[in-house]
């Protein structure tokens, strides 16, 4: 990514990357993003698995409607390193005219479609279903390197985020 392009995202990327992956409880003191695919002590070599999962189809398959939010044109796809738990992980953030019930019933379906099993969430960061950090959607696929976790949550009625995450070491990430 050339600098202007992060300058312009500021740190909302890799923030959101951190928030989707708090729900993984893979985040503790001292976590860092680190800044590209195979960066990082313990990202070292990740970049083919963060492009494996980066390219998932489910992740180029958005609702009708749906545009990449401003800022938000690229996934934010990397490696989060904390000291022996890596995840690795790719966030895209839309906004979207239809409801969340319909964003939901799209996932549902392209999901079901690419043999993507739905969890029940554990909403993330949010204590509640009814918080605004709460993963709405939660569903679990198994590919060649490890099992990966797809969420959804709502930033607002017209802005969601998508991400898909997986253990760098091939363990099962929780909804």
């Amino acid at each position: 990514m050339d600098s202007a392009r992060q300058r312009s995202r500021g740190v909302a990327g890799p923030v959101l990357l951190a928030a989707a992956l708090l729900g993984a409880g893979a985040l503790v003191a001292g976590v860092t993003l680190v800044g590209g695919p195979a960066d990082g002590d313990g990202c070292r070599g990740a970049g083919k698995r963060v492009e494996q999962v980066a390219a998932l189809e489910v992740l180029r398959s958005p609702p009708p409607g749906a545009r990449p939010a401003e800022g938000f044109e690229e996934p934010d796809s990397g490696c989060l390193d904390d000291s022996g738990e890596e995840v690795i992980g790719s966030v895209l953030t839309y906004d979207s005219p239809l409801p969340e019930a319909a964003v939901l019933s799209h996932y549902r379906a392209v999901a079901g479609d690419d043999g993507w099993s739905e969890e029940e969430p554990s909403y993330g960061e949010a204590e509640s279903p009814g918080d605004p950090d709460a993963v709405r959607a939660c569903f679990g696929k198994d590919i060649p390197g490890g099992p990966v976790r797809l969420s959804v949550r709502f930033e607002s009625a017209e802005r969601f985020v998508l991400s898909a995450e997986s253990g760098l070491d091939g363990a099962r990430l929780g909804c």
